[in-house]
C-alpha cells in the first residue's frame, strides 16, 4: 500500500503543479498538497488516529468545557499531527486562537468524513461524504480523491470499483488530472515483456480517465502507442471494460496491426464490448477471419463478432465452418448462435440451414420495424 500511495501523491503533485512554499491551512491551500502527511499512512482505523480525529471534532463543541477538552486531548497526543501546519494551528489554538478552533474543527470534520470511503459501499453515505468534501476546499478535493484512488487500487474493494470511479468522475478536474497523472507513472514502471504487473492498477486508473469522455482522448491515444506490451494490453481491456466507443480506432488499430498476440487477444474481446460501434468494429474483426495466424486470437475474434451483434458476420462464419480446427470452428459456432439464436451443435446442421433458412431470415430483420402505435 505504501508504494501505491507514494504513485496517488505522486500524481497528485503532477496534477497540481507542486507544493506550496510555506505550510498554509487547507483552506487556504491554492494548488498542492505536500503540505499533507499521507493518511494512508497514518492507518485511519488506529485508535490513535481516531482519538486525534475525536479531539479536533471537540474543538467544535458548544462549550468552553468542550474546548478544554480538545486542548487536554491534543496535548497527550503531541506529536502526532496529519498536516504538516498542525503543530502551528495547534499552538494558535492553545493561545486561544478562534480562527485556529475553528480551522480544527473544520480539519476534524474532514478527516472523519474521509472514512466514510474506507468502509462498505453506501451510496446514499457516499454521496453525502463527497458533497461534504467537494464543499471543504481545495485541501479536503485533494484528500478525497487520494482516498478514493487509495480504493481503486486495493483489491479488497474490487466489488465497488464501479462505485469508486463514479465518485471519481463526479469530484471533476482533479480526478482527471490525477488519473493522467498516475497512469503515467504506472505506464512507466511497467515491465516490457511481461504479464504480471499492476495490470488492474493501471485498467482501473485508465477507466477513471475515460469517464470524462472526449477531455481524455488526446491521453488515451498517446499511451495506446506505448512500445510496452503490458501496457497496450491494459489499454485494450479498459476500452472494452468501459465500453468506450471513441476509443474504437484504437482497438481496430491493435487487433489488425499489433505484433503481439495478447494485445490482439484482448482488443478482440474489447471489441465484442462495443455494441454501439458494432458498424465499425464488426467488419474490423470479420477482416481478421482470413489473416489471424494465432489459433487463441482467431478464436476471441470469432466470438467478439457474435458478442457485439454484428449480424452482417453470418456467411462469413459459414465459411469459417470449413476451417479443420474443432475449437475453431465451434467458436464459429457460438457465434452463429448468438447471432441467430438457432442451436445446432453440427456443422452439416449450419449449413443446411444457411442454405434453406437463412435468407428469409436475413430478409426479416432487414425489414422496417412498424412504428409503435399512438396513443390516443
Amino acid at each position: 500500500m505504501r508504494g501505491r500511495w507514494a504513485l496517488v501523491g505522486a500524481a497528485l503533485l503532477a496534477a497540481c503543479g507542486g507544493p506550496p512554499r510555506q505550510p498554509v491551512p487547507p483552506s487556504a491551500l491554492p494548488e498542492g498538497d505536500r503540505g499533507l502527511i499521507d493518511v494512508a499512512l497514518l492507518q485511519v482505523y488506529s485508535k490513535t488516529y481516531q482519538e486525534y480525529v475525536d479531539a479536533l471534532l471537540l474543538c467544535g463543541g458548544a462549550t468552553t468545557r468542550d474546548w478544554e477538552d480538545a486542548r487536554r486531548q491534543l496535548d497527550l497526543l503531541h506529536p502526532f499531527h496529519v498536516f504538516d501546519d498542525d503543530p502551528a494551528i495547534l499552538q494558535a489554538f492553545r493561545q486561544g486562537s478562534e480562527a485556529a478552533r475553528k480551522e480544527l474543527t473544520k480539519r476534524g470534520v474532514i478527516l472523519q468524513t474521509l472514512q466514510t470511503f474506507g468502509r462498505p459501499f453506501d451510496r446514499e453515505k457516499w454521496e453525502e461524504a463527497r458533497s461534504i468534501l467537494s464543499g471543504a476546499g481545495p485541501a479536503a478535493q485533494h484528500l478525497m480523491v487520494r482516498t478514493l484512488f487509495s480504493a481503486l487500487l486495493n483489491g479488497q474493494f474490487r466489488k465497488d470499483w464501479e462505485s469508486v470511479r463514479y465518485h471519481l468522475v463526479e469530484v471533476g478536474p482533479l480526478s482527471l488530472e490525477t488519473a493522467i497523472g498516475l497512469a503515467e507513472l504506472l505506464v512507466q514502471e511497467a515491465p516490457a515483456g511481461t504479464a504480471i504487473f499492476r495490470f488492474d492498477d493501471l485498467v482501473q486508473t485508465l477507466l477513471v480517465a475515460m469517464g470524462f469522455g472526449d477531455a481524455a482522448r488526446d491521453f488515451l491515444e498517446r499511451v495506446s502507442r506505448s512500445p510496452k506490451m503490458t501496457v497496450r494490453r491494459a489499454v485494450a481491456s479498459a476500452l472494452g471494460e468501459g465500453k468506450f466507443d471513441p476509443g474504437a480506432a484504437i482497438l481496430i488499430r491493435y487487433v489488425s496491426e499489433d505484433p503481439d498476440w495478447q494485445v490482439r487477444a484482448s482488443a478482440a474481446a474489447a471489441m465484442g464490448r462495443l455494441s454501439a460501434s458494432r458498424s465499425v468494429v464488426g467488419p474490423a474483426l470479420v477482416d481478421r477471419f482470413g489473416k489471424e495466424r494465432d489459433g487463441l486470437v482467431l478464436q476471441t475474434v470469432l466470438r467478439a463478432v457474435g458478442d457485439v451483434g454484428y449480424l452482417e458476420a453470418v456467411p462469413d462464419l459459414m465459411k469459417v465452418l470449413e476451417v479443420p480446427s474443432l475449437a475453431v470452428s465451434d467458436r464459429a459456432m457460438q457465434s452463429l448462435y448468438i447471432l441467430t439464436g438457432e442451436r445446432f451443435l453440427r456443422r452439416e446442421q449450419w449449413q443446411e440451414w444457411h442454405r434453406t433458412k437463412y435468407p428469409a431470415w436475413r430478409a426479416a430483420r432487414a425489414a422496417p420495424r412498424p412504428a409503435p402505435p399512438r396513443n390516443p
